[in-house]
């Protein structure tokens, strides 16, 4: 069975979950890179940030990457918003957001 879950928004774990959003130019929001954690979550077999998500505001999807312990917990892409939501889940802390 599947379990609806609640975003978490602030993080108070010495580990970084919420999502980091930088832009290339600040004047052009079409290509942005998504770091999970201002300080990169470690990424463990263990301990690891199972996939990135991003959406724009109205509910229309613009990309999903389903990661592994083996990759880094990021995410580059083009021709978004800078009105977007961006998810992320940790294996073990669960769902993480940032809605910019």
């Amino acid at each position: 069975d599947m379990e609806k879950q609640e975003s978490k928004t602030e993080d108070m774990m010495a580990e970084k979950h919420v999502p980091f959003v930088t832009f290339e130019d600040e004047n052009d929001y079409t290509r942005a890179k998504i770091q999970i954690g201002e300080q990169e979550h470690p990424m463990m077999e263990e301990h690891y940030i199972q996939f990135i998500e991003a959406y724009s505001k109205d509910k229309i999807y613009v990309k999903r990457k389903v990661l592994t312990p083996d990759d880094k917990p990021e995410l580059t892409f083009l021709n978004c918003s800078e009105e977007m939501v961006v998810r992320a889940y940790c294996n073990i802390h669960g769902l993480w957001e940032k809605v910019l």
